[in-house]
C-alpha cells in the first residue's frame, strides 16, 4: 500500500476571477478602429446607392474590384433590400429570443452578484 500523499489545497478560482475582472465589462473600442468602421460604413453606403460619388477608377485594383462587385453583385450588396420571407423573419425572431433572453438573464444575475459583493466588502 502506498503512503498517503500530502493534501493539496484547492484554489478558489472564484475569488481570483473576481479580483482580476473587477471593473466594467464594457469597454469602448480603440478610437482608430471606430473611425475605420465609420468610414467603411459610409463607403459601403456610397458604393451601394451612389457609385458615381466615389472615383473608383483612381483606386487601383481595389477600385476595380469594387466596380466588379457593383456591376455584377449589387443586388447582394444591398442587404436592406433583400426580401426575407415571413418564415425567415420568424425564425430569426425565435433564435434571437432563445439565445438573447437567457444571456440577458446571466448578465443581470452577474450584476446583482457584483453589487452584493461590493456592499459586503464595504
Amino acid at each position: 500500500m502506498a503512503p498517503a500523499g500530502p493534501t493539496v489545497r484547492k484554489r478558489d478560482y472564484a475569488k481570483e476571477d473576481a479580483k482580476r475582472f473587477d471593473g466594467d465589462y464594457y469597454r469602448l473600442p480603440p478610437f482608430v478602429l471606430s473611425i475605420v468602421i465609420v468610414i467603411s460604413l459610409v463607403f459601403f453606403w456610397l458604393v451601394c446607392y451612389d457609385t458615381s460619388a466615389i472615383p473608383l477608377d483612381a483606386m487601383g485594383p481595389f477600385g476595380k474590384f469594387v466596380l466588379y462587385l457593383t456591376a455584377n453583385h449589387l443586388k447582394m450588396l444591398k442587404l436592406g433590400r433583400m426580401k426575407f420571407s415571413r418564415g425567415t423573419s420568424f425564425k430569426w425572431l425565435i433564435q434571437t429570443a432563445v439565445v438573447g433572453f437567457p444571456s440577458l438573464g446571466l448578465i443581470l444575475r452577474h450584476r446583482k452578484e457584483r453589487e452584493l459583493a461590493k456592499v459586503k466588502s464595504e
